[in-house]
């Protein structure tokens, strides 16, 4: 072997060489690279299914709390139904009354207003009732039974002058519901 072989042999070798470190070093390189990539990979996709995870308990918890506002609100109104069909109920048990028990249950209400005057109107239904006894009571009060015909469910208008008592059942029922409505909570709901 010559002496330019035996540098060129040399040269080769060397060069082998390097390129075999550089290989190894790019090998291993590659390796770290794509090590820290799967580890990159993996914590995001651990992220991304604990977002999603928690987005789906967020979805879950919106879907239950909609549902209960739904049950909550359904019993609520039924709550509200079956109270005005009380309501109603009780105004039908009161037309139904005996004409003296009517008549008795509209003197107590006339008496809690302390009227001591004025011109009293009654529903057609009321006024076709026995009033003779009712008539002679208001008399004595300084009130008269009008003939004419209310426009009412039942109870009576007063109107003196200008001033009008309305005491008709839907009336009293709607101003006293406050506390009506408590009551028959506690009756039907509990």
């Amino acid at each position: 072997m010559t002496a330019a072989e035996k540098i060129l042999a040399g040269i080769m070798q060397s060069a082998e060489e390097t390129a075999g470190e550089r290989l190894t070093a790019a090998e291993t390189q590659a390796a770290e690279i794509a090590q820290s990539a799967e580890a990159q990979a993996k914590q995001a996709a651990e992220e991304i299914t604990a977002k999603a995870e928690a987005q789906v308990a967020i979805i879950h918890e919106t879907g239950r709390s909609g549902a209960a506002r739904i049950i909550r609100d359904a019993l609520l109104q039924c709550r509200r139904a079956e109270i005005e069909a009380t309501f109603e109920t009780a105004k039908q048990e009161i037309c139904a009354l005996s004409d003296a028990d009517y008549f008795d249950f509209l003197q107590s209400v006339l008496e809690a207003t302390a009227a001591q005057s004025g011109a009293l109107y009654l529903n057609k239904r009321d006024l076709q009732r026995d009033t003779a006894a009712f008539a002679k009571q208001l008399s004595a009060r300084g009130i008269s039974l009008c003939e004419e015909p209310a426009d009412i469910d039942g109870g009576f208008l007063l109107k003196n002058g200008e001033i009008e008592l309305n005491a008709s059942l839907t009336a009293l029922f709607r101003e006293k519901k406050s506390e009506l409505v408590d009551g028959v909570n506690r009756v039907l709901f509990q």
